[in-house]
């Protein structure tokens, strides 16, 4: 398996006609917290599991294809300043209201994400596919139901709704989620989508 961020909206396009699957990330045994949405050559399906389950079909989803896109909606990077305190990454991050990657919701999906990927790279790591990876941004009042968010990122990726992109535009030491993983990257953040739902 390779897992490689995809670093632009430019890049993004080269993607799209791809196979795409998309999670809304919870983080819960009990819950079907998690949303897996995606569209394969004859198929298009949007779902609620518990985290475990999410991880199984996304698995299954990857391993009979060659090339996929994954868009996760999870903070994929962190930024640092320079005494070493969280900052936010951007301007998304602070409006309209302050949802930065390190607090509350953020700090605990980014968590989920990191174990997310760490589980996918483990189960895929003999298969012959490459992961284009993503990140998804929602957040407050338009994360409600986690298979309609999954779908909305899934949709807003291919153009079928319309979403906003995103980059780490923040001065400061930035991470990537790739950097805690064991694979071949170039351990660089991915591209944030943001689906516009008003």
């Amino acid at each position: 398996m390779k897992l490689l961020p995809v670093i632009s909206e430019q890049r993004a396009r080269q993607f799209k006609m791809l196979p795409v699957v998309a999670v809304d990330l919870g983080f819960s045994g009990n819950e079907r917290s998690t949303g897996v949405a995606w569209t394969l050559p004859s198929q298009s399906e949007a779902k609620k599991h518990k985290f475990g389950e999410a991880v199984i079909a996304v698995v299954e989803k990857c391993r009979s294809l060659v090339e996929v896109t994954l868009v996760l909606e999870a903070p994929l990077s962190a930024v640092f300043d320079a005494l070493g305190n969280p900052r936010p990454r951007g301007g998304f991050e602070r409006e309209p209201q302050s949802r930065w990657w390190s607090v509350g919701p953020g700090a605990a999906t980014a968590l989920s994400a990191l174990f997310f990927l760490r589980q996918l790279h483990c189960e895929l790591k003999t298969a012959n596919v490459t992961i284009h990876l993503v990140e998804g941004f929602v957040s407050g009042d338009d994360s409600g139901d986690h298979a309609k968010v999954a779908a909305a990122l899934r949709d807003g990726f291919q153009g079928k709704s319309k979403c906003e992109w995103h980059s780490v535009t923040e001065e400061g030491s930035v991470i990537s989620a790739l950097d805690w993983l064991e694979c071949e990257s170039f351990h660089k953040s991915p591209v944030i989508l943001q689906p516009v739902t008003r």
